[in-house]
């Protein structure tokens, strides 16, 4: 079918343009079970608004209580509270953790068991770092780092820099690809796990 699901659960959106290759395909399942996920976010954040609006009320107290433990889980990871590291941490873990426990719900998967949603976080954590190096650092630090990353005079650690170039950014790529296969890797295992045990 043009543009639309060819196989159960796969989708070529690409296919109009004759793009039917398997790297083009959109798995529909995990799509629409992370579109249920930003949803029941979505809905959350309003309770959580909704409960802030009364201060006095168990919910506020509730949410003022998590709002706290991921100020601390940021003061954990990078040593002092910014915003901005708040933000995306909070947003960050909030997903990951509603994308592990949408499985309660019948018929519905986890998005993380899916190796392309990890890799989209790990990529997406590898770009906020590299912005936020750049923004903390300034980009002569961030380009030193890659192209002169010994102390030594100047022609020779332009040099020894490019030399290492390669191994720099296969580092900074398996980094990457860790982070994706770390979270794949636990909820894929505890999908089998579960799978064993229902059956």
């Amino acid at each position: 079918m043009e543009g639309g699901l060819e196989q159960a659960w796969h989708w070529y959106p690409l296919a109009p343009l004759g793009i039917t290759h398997p790297l083009a395909a959109v798995q529909a399942d995990t799509l629409i079970n992370t579109w249920i996920v930003l949803a029941v976010m979505g809905v959350l954040i309003l309770l959580a608004r909704w409960a802030l609006s009364h201060k006095k009320s168990t919910a506020a107290f509730i949410v003022k209580a998590l709002v706290k433990n991921y100020m601390l889980l940021v003061v954990e990871s990078s040593g002092t509270f910014v915003y901005r590291y708040y933000a995306f941490i909070g947003s960050l873990f909030t997903f990951i953790i509603l994308c592990n426990w949408i499985a309660l719900i019948p018929y519905v998967e986890e998005p993380t068991k899916d190796i392309n949603t990890t890799l989209a976080l790990g990529i997406t954590v590898f770009f906020y770092l590299q912005k936020e190096i750049i923004k903390v650092h300034g980009l002569a630090h961030y380009l030193r780092e890659y192209f002169a990353p010994i102390s030594l005079p100047f022609p020779l650690n332009i040099l020894v820099g490019l030399l290492m170039l390669p191994l720099k950014l296969l580092g900074e790529f398996a980094s990457i690809i860790s982070l994706s296969f770390r979270l794949f890797g636990n909820i894929f295992g505890g999908t089998i796990i579960l799978n064993i045990v229902h059956n």
